[in-house]
């Protein structure tokens, strides 16, 4: 039985099942819209296209905590640093800490990922700060022989001066495809890379 944190209002496009999921790379912004699946990530997005500017990107001085206030549990904020070569969490919702595990706000994604996940995770953010696109990463995390959970993370351009993305604003959230038995729970899960989807900010 397929389980979700967060329980999608009537009208809401159905979640993907996981054997439905794949790359869809560039992509438009109404059809990144669609392929958000959860409300959360969905209102942020539409919080942020509201509120963009003619470039395609939201000024950091136009993101307004109170406006947002239901969403912020599946918030973040990432920084790049190095040219965007390394991001940097500069803040993390309840919900996101309570998946992590562990303090994110002012670690880097190395010092929380490796492997696939982290080239994935640096791969999201790097092309948002560079291109100024919106971006959506899907990821799995599997218990054993049993897909456990399906991860998004909705990456979105900002600006302070008006000229570089220097901050991110994100949502993730998670979609639980089955429910792991007690006998699994003692596995460690490794979440892997599924997809990535791009969208300009100007179409």
């Amino acid at each position: 039985m397929r389980r979700s944190r967060i329980a999608p209002e009537e009208g809401w496009p159905t979640p993907m099942r996981r054997d439905d999921l794949r790359r869809h790379d560039c992509v438009s912004m109404g059809e990144l819209r669609q392929i958000l699946t959860d409300p959360v990530l969905v209102q942020l997005f539409d919080y942020w296209c509201d509120r963009r500017s003619v470039d395609g990107c939201m000024p950091r001085d136009r993101l307004n905590p109170a406006e947002i206030r239901m969403l912020l549990p599946h918030v973040f904020i990432t920084e790049p640093l190095e040219n965007a070569r390394r991001h940097r969490y500069r803040l993390v919702g309840t919900f996101i800490q309570s998946q992590v595990r562990q303090r994110v706000e002012g670690l880097c994604v190395e010092d929380i990922r490796h492997g696939a996940m982290l080239d994935h995770l640096n791969e999201l953010f790097c092309t948002v700060a560079t291109t100024r696109q919106a971006g959506l990463s899907v990821s799995a995390l599997d218990g054993g022989d049993l897909p456990s959970a399906i991860y998004r993370r909705l990456a979105l351009p900002m600006s302070k001066n008006g000229a570089d993305v220097d901050q991110i604003l994100g949502g993730w959230v998670v979609e639980y495809d089955t429910v792991v038995p007690p006998e699994n729970q003692v596995l460690k899960p490794e979440e892997h890379p599924v997809s990535l989807s791009f969208a300009a900010g100007l179409n």
